[in-house]
Parts: structure tokens; sequence; C-alpha cells
């Protein structure tokens, strides 16, 4: 359960910053959205790198369709596991 709620609590930090980011600098971040599922993830590990956030998971949908399920980063601190 207390995996759960850090998971949550990182995937909520994470939307806010992007939330933040473009109320504070709409011109600039539209010009780099990532335009591919490779700069997407490219862009999550810059995101994760910048604020020191060990890891995250990431799942998106469309409709009924799954885009991506992935983890990024460290599965377990003490462990030292990354994710897959």
């Amino acid at each position: 359960m207390r995996k759960i709620s850090k998971t949550i609590s990182i995937l909520l930090f994470l939307l806010s910053i992007i939330n933040c980011s473009k109320s504070f600098a709409q011109e600039t971040f539209n010009d780099n959205k990532p335009k591919t599922l490779e700069e997407l993830k490219n862009s999550i590990q810059i995101v994760l790198k910048d604020t020191k956030t060990p890891g995250a998971g990431i799942v998106i949908l469309s409709g009924d369709k799954t885009i991506m399920v992935q983890g990024f980063g460290k599965a377990d601190i003490e462990k030292k596991h990354q994710c897959k």
C-alpha cells in the first residue's frame, strides 16, 4: 500500500510540473512538445533527472486502447532495482 501511495504522489507531482510549465511558458513549451513516443520517453527521463525523482510509472490510454505502459527510473531505491 505504501508503494502505491508513493507512486500516486510521484505521478501527481509530475502532472503538476507539466501543468505549471504550461501556464508559465505557454509559447516556448508548445514548441518543445514531444511528437513521438520516443521523444516523450526522453522528456520523462529529463523531468525525472531534473526533479531528482527516483522513478515513475506512466500509462497512456486512448479510448479502450493502451498506447504505453512503462516504468522509468528506479523501481526500488533500497535494492537499486531499475524499472523494466
